[in-house]
């Protein structure tokens, strides 16, 4: 029943939200390293982006012309931004901004395994926000990823923040 309702609700938001896919390519500059992690840079509307890691937990730092900030997640590092089929970042257009999606892929106990945890990301309005809620994946990889995922990522995060 739960999953019905998830995906009437996904096929709603494609039908409302529908907007044109945007492929960022990776800026080649790197910004800073912690934790022997490069940092690479990437710019989603007005908001240059990168991601850095803290007690093994995942942030997303955020610089704009009038905010700055930082995303603290509890999505376990290594993260990245998840890629669309040519390998560059991906990100959607919604009628709320731009989603991205964060993603942390690591080996479960059984071998060969992997679970992939996946967190949406919002850029516009002058902000930059984190989806409420994570999913988990029984399956390895950064993407790509199917655009409802985008569009439902960018709508729970647009409802949990009252946009």
């Amino acid at each position: 029943m739960a999953r019905g309702i998830f995906a009437l609700f996904a096929c709603f938001l494609v039908l409302i939200c529908w907007g044109n896919d945007h492929e960022i390519p990776y800026d080649q500059e790197t910004d800073r390293t912690q934790n022997g992690m490069p940092e690479k840079k990437i710019v989603v509307g007005d908001f240059e982006l990168t991601i850095s890691r803290s007690d093994d937990k995942c942030i997303v730092h955020y610089k704009g012309e009038a905010k700055i900030g930082a995303i603290k997640t509890n999505m376990t590092s290594p993260c990245v931004f998840a890629v669309g089929r040519d390998g560059n970042v991906h990100s959607e257009k919604t009628k709320w901004g731009w989603s991205l999606i964060l993603v942390s892929s690591e080996q479960s106990t059984n071998e060969g395994d992997c679970i992939t945890r996946l967190q949406g990301i919002l850029v516009g309005k002058g902000q930059v926000l984190s989806s409420p809620v994570q999913q988990t994946v029984a399956l390895c990889g950064h993407g790509p990823w199917d655009q409802k995922s985008y569009l439902v990522f960018a709508a729970q995060t647009a409802h949990f923040h009252d946009l």
